[in-house]
């Protein structure tokens, strides 16, 4: 289930073109009354919470925040590599991380749900967003030439690939 809502909520969502996801799951208790579900143990959201009422943290949450975070370093480089394109100091830089992009989109197979099959491995999350990471650090040794709003991952992946 992690690789899975990890790469839903992350780089299948880049991928796949997503603008809005909204992580929900309805489940009902038997025997619950329908108007105190959110007094017992098991709320219909799929939360547990303990006995003060406060939300034990699980992997069905943890799945979303990971696969955020690596749409966060996504765009952090899209916008960075922006931010740096036409300096002459970064250039090879700026098409090393073009490359990693592409490298990326191209190794994810689009699909209408990405469950624990058919997604990467799960070293290779921690080994692009590691990639992804030194890229932003070594192109953030540059200042940048221009303030500039990255467009959206997709029309930055196929601008690159027309422009080659």
């Amino acid at each position: 289930m992690m690789r899975g809502g990890r790469m839903t909520y992350g780089f299948g969502y880049w991928r796949s073109g997503y603008t809005t996801l909204i992580p929900w799951h309805w489940r009902w208790v038997i025997g619950q009354d329908q108007f105190e579900y959110l007094r017992t143990k098991v709320s219909p959201c799929g939360m547990r919470m303990d006995e003060e009422g406060k939300i034990i943290p699980a992997i069905y949450w943890e799945c979303f925040r990971e696969g955020y975070d690596d749409e966060r370093y996504l765009y952090t480089l899209q916008q960075t590599i922006e931010e740096r394109k036409g300096l002459k100091e970064c250039e090879n830089l700026v098409n090393e991380g073009e490359q990693l992009l592409k490298n990326i989109w191209d190794s994810i197979k689009v699909q209408p749900m990405y469950l624990d099959t058919n997604v990467w491995a799960s070293e290779n999350f921690e080994k692009y967003r590691w990639q992804i990471a030194c890229q932003i650090s070594a192109l953030k040794k540059y200042p940048p030439l221009r303030e500039i709003k990255a467009p959206s991952v997709t029309n930055f992946i196929t601008d690159s690939l027309n422009n080659q």
